[in-house]
């Protein structure tokens, strides 16, 4: 169901953002959902804690999808 709906959302987005920015945005949501499975230890995953630089570098990874996103 679920890539059901990421398809669906991709393909509305895709021409009104463009590739890049859905790409870049697919992306960075995969990245603050590894960060948040990461820190909490779900699915038995080992616990890293959330660190600064690791907060950084998502916000880093946001900025370059608004950076791509503006012409």
């Amino acid at each position: 169901m679920f890539a059901a709906v990421y398809l669906v959302v991709s393909l509305i987005a895709l021409p009104k953002l463009g590739a890049a920015a859905v790409f870049s945005l697919v992306i960075a949501g995969q990245m603050i959902a590894a960060l948040v499975v990461d820190s909490t230890g779900v699915f038995e995953a080992v616990q890293i804690p959330f660190s600064l630089p690791r907060g950084v570098g998502a916000l880093l990874l946001l900025l370059g999808v608004v950076l791509i996103q503006t012409q």
